[in-house]
């Protein structure tokens, strides 16, 4: 978060942390998670 607060001061920032671009990224990672998961786990 604290890297975060950094941007926050950036003009883009605010368009980096709109719901257009974290919902998709949540999305994403929710989706590719348990297949990284498992490829290292089959180690």
């Amino acid at each position: 978060m604290a890297i975060i607060d950094m941007f926050l001061g950036m003009d883009w920032a605010g368009g980096l942390m709109s719901p257009l671009v974290v919902l998709p990224v949540f999305v994403i990672a929710y989706l590719a998670a348990p297949r990284v998961s498992k490829r290292f786990d089959d180690k």
